[in-house]
This record gives structure tokens, C-alpha cells and sequence, in this order.
């Protein structure tokens, strides 16, 4: 049987900052909507392991209490010259 799709994406760009983001995390795991109701999408323009550490354990106490999903994702080519021209062109 295929997982429901969530109805509302939760989006959090995060840069360099574990500490404020765990709480966020924490924060909207603690909301009253059932776990697939919402998904959690971090979007992590500094990549670093301390963010990537916060959220894998954040996603997995989700997993375990029928939370929604957490998903960690790193933005290619937003650096340099090649992300001021993609910002340009967009």
C-alpha cells in the first residue's frame, strides 16, 4: 500500500545553525497533526555534520513515534557565479 501524501510541506532553510534548528524541529514534532499529515523538508545551505547530526536524530525519535517525515536536503550551485546567474534568471 503507498504512504499518503502530506498535505502540508513544512519548508525550513537553515544555515550554520544546529541549535535554533533542533528547537524549530522540535517545536513542530510537538504539533497535534497526525504524522502524515505534514512532512518536514530542511534545507541546509551551510552542509555541515553538526545540522546533518541534528536532523537524522530529530527525523529518526520521529520515525519511531509515528511523526512525519523529516527530510534533509542540501541546494546545489547557489554559490558563485553560477547561483547569482540562476538567481537572476529565475
Amino acid at each position: 500500500m503507498p504512504l499518503p501524501i502530506p498535505r502540508i510541506s513544512v519548508v525550513i532553510p537553515t544555515y550554520r545553525r544546529p541549535g535554533l534548528l533542533t528547537r524549530c524541529l522540535e517545536a513542530l514534532l510537538a504539533q497535534t497533526l497526525p504524522g502524515d499529515a505534514f512532512e518536514i523538508l530542511v534545507v541546509d545551505d551551510g552542509d555541515t555534520e553538526d545540522t546533518h547530526a541534528a536532523v537524522a536524530d530529530i527525523a529518526a525519535r520521529a520515525r519511531l513515534n509515528g511523526g512525519p517525515a523529516v527530510r534533509y536536503l542540501t541546494p546545489r550551485g547557489t554559490r558563485g557565479r553560477q547561483g547569482l546567474f540562476q538567481h537572476m534568471a529565475g
